[in-house]
């Protein structure tokens, strides 16, 4: 007989919650889960840029030279420069300076410019031009690095990885909103069902898909979440156009894109936000998104490409 077992904790500024099917008593569980969680927690204290500590921060004080990376860093680096030379332009991890000057200053909820390393200084270079050595990693000089647009897709697909390769068959994961299955729910024959949000209405979904026992992921992102009003009263949100190096002009207030990996589901949901919904048909054909749900400003409001994704 098996169970739902589920842990729920505060990770990477937003809830982080890992659930799992497996037996009654399985004694492997608890280990499993501390593992998870140390997991999420090495990469919050490496990539994250609140933290003056983290190797990310370090290499951003680093620009322009040659500095030590672990592998760690190496290979998420790598991910986020292999992703921006593949997204047409509408993906940077190289945006940290303009995503500070439009207003994102300190962990989301403590908006307080002394509560982040000061980068306001920090330009828009081509994520081409990020380097990787066999032990060092070296950005542009005059850039800064943030993987805050990938950085939950790869860490989903890290945890998926362990948990596939520990003899998980069944399990949700979700990190802000951004989830990774594969299975079954307890009871389930149809696998895990995912809601996605109402842009207008948090509390109420939009649609739903059903993963029918699939390892998917699907991952949202949008304009309505993590925005405000800086003190000169300019309002901001924190999808940022590698184009313009501003808060990206679009009339898509949340796209949800499916895709076997959470960190294409990441990447590419923020391009459809920021390609806008007239480029978006044409952006997921050349990409191989075959299932998304865009949420819009303008008429008609809802945006379907592919039939995994239906309305609530």
């Amino acid at each position: 007989m098996n169970q739902r077992y589920q842990q729920q904790r505060r990770a990477l500024g937003s809830e982080a919650v890992i659930t799992l099917v497996a037996a009654v008593g399985d004694p492997r569980v608890k280990a499993i889960f501390e593992r998870a969680w140390e997991m999420v927690e090495d990469f919050e204290q490496r990539f994250s840029r609140f933290l003056p500590s983290s190797e990310l921060s370090w290499l951003n004080q680093s620009d322009g030279a040659r500095a030590p990376a672990t592998p760690a860093m190496q290979r998420v680096a790598q991910t986020a420069r292999d992703y921006a030379e593949r997204s047409d332009g509408l993906f940077s991890p190289l945006l940290l300076g303009e995503l500070q000057r439009a207003g994102y200053v300190g962990s989301f909820g403590v908006l307080d410019p002394a509560a982040d390393i000061d980068l306001r200084d920090r330009g828009v270079q081509a994520a081409a031009d990020i380097e990787i050595g066999d032990d060092w990693v070296m950005i542009p000089a005059g850039s800064a690095l943030d993987f805050g647009g990938i950085g939950k897709g790869y860490l989903l697909d890290q945890l998926g990885d362990y948990l596939a390769g520990h003899g998980v068959a069944d399990f949700w994961l979700s990190l802000g909103g951004d989830m990774l299955v594969d299975g079954h729910d307890l009871g389930s024959t149809d696998g895990w069902s995912i809601a996605v949000a109402d842009a207008a209405d948090p509390a109420a979904d939009a649609a739903r898909l059903t993963s029918g026992g699939r390892h998917l992921a699907a991952a949202t992102s949008g304009t309505v979440k993590r925005r405000g009003a800086r003190p000169d009263g300019a309002a901001w949100h924190h999808i940022i156009d590698p184009r313009t190096g501003r808060p990206a002009e679009t009339d898509v207030l949340t796209a949800t894109v499916v895709a076997p990996s959470a960190t294409a589901a990441d990447v590419w949901a923020k391009c459809l936000v920021i390609g806008g919904s007239a480029a978006a048909k044409t952006f997921a054909a050349g990409h191989g998104i075959t299932d998304a749900y865009l949420q819009l400003s303008s008429k008609p409001r809802r945006l379907s490409i592919g039939k995994l994704i239906t309305k609530a």
